[in-house]
């Protein structure tokens, strides 16, 4: 397949799980167009950027190793998504560099991470986004400690205003860090 075509599979494609997973396939029976989806995912100015990253959420929570070629760069451009839609796909990849070894993220990978997570959780109108963001940080801070401690401050600033969906994940994560402590 060549990569327009690919390209044009992945702009017909809908949130829909099916055609998400048509796409991943793709991908999976031809790897060297993860390239493809990944560069057309960073190029943010566009429409429909953000469906790149729901396909990309469904590859690396199979194949978490594909991202290790590209953690770089995608450290570089999570903290720069603004699309609640693709947002929700990368906290949800920064869970699966969270909970996974394969990750030995240096200090400047680490610092564009948690800024795109906290930003995210500070910031974000969608309940999905902050809870794979505090889920993450709440991972990420059993190595680095103080993430915990910010993550607790953030957290326990009150959230009465918040949704059904992000107060449950709020107490969930609270629940887990003072069990912690």
């Amino acid at each position: 397949m060549t990569n327009q075509a690919f390209l044009d599979h992945l702009k017909c494609s809908t949130a829909h799980r099916l055609s998400r997973e048509y796409v991943c396939n793709l991908v999976f029976n031809q790897p060297d167009l993860l390239n493809v989806i990944f560069e057309y995912g960073c190029e943010i100015k566009l429409n429909d950027y953000h469906k790149s990253w729901w396909v990309m959420e469904l590859i690396f929570e199979e194949k978490p190793s594909w991202l290790l070629p590209i953690i770089n760069e995608f450290c570089l451009v999570c903290s720069k998504i603004t699309s609640d839609s693709a947002l929700r796909s990368v906290t949800k990849i920064c869970l699966f560099i969270s909970k996974s070894n394969l990750f030995n993220l240096n200090e400047s990978q680490k610092n564009q991470v948690y800024q795109c997570l906290f930003d995210c959780l500070i910031e974000t109108k969608k309940a999905a986004n902050a809870a794979y963001s505090m889920y993450a940080l709440y991972e990420f801070g059993k190595k680095d400690v103080w993430i915990h401690e910010e993550l607790q401050l953030i957290l326990s600033k009150g959230f009465d205003n918040q949704t059904p969906a992000y107060r449950a994940a709020t107490k969930k994560t609270l629940y887990k860090l003072n069990k912690k402590s």
